[in-house]
């Protein structure tokens, strides 16, 4: 897999296996980009849905290498 992967967590993700998840991904990946919502569980998407979909489409949106 050579495309730019965005990975999103939450600072407050309290399941060390997610967050094992996300370190395994950021190893195994050629391209990550984390970005951390901070004051955030796992639903992050449920919670701050404007602030998350605004994180996706500037990932999107941004050139890359």
């Amino acid at each position: 897999m050579t495309v730019p992967t965005l990975l999103m967590a939450g600072s407050k993700t309290a399941s060390p296996e997610l967050k094992q998840s996300i370190d395994s991904l950021r190893q195994a990946l050629p391209h990550p980009t984390l970005r951390i919502f901070e004051g955030q569980e796992h639903n992050a998407m449920d919670t701050i849905p404007q602030e998350f979909a605004a994180r996706v489409s500037s990932f999107l949106l941004e050139p890359h290498p």
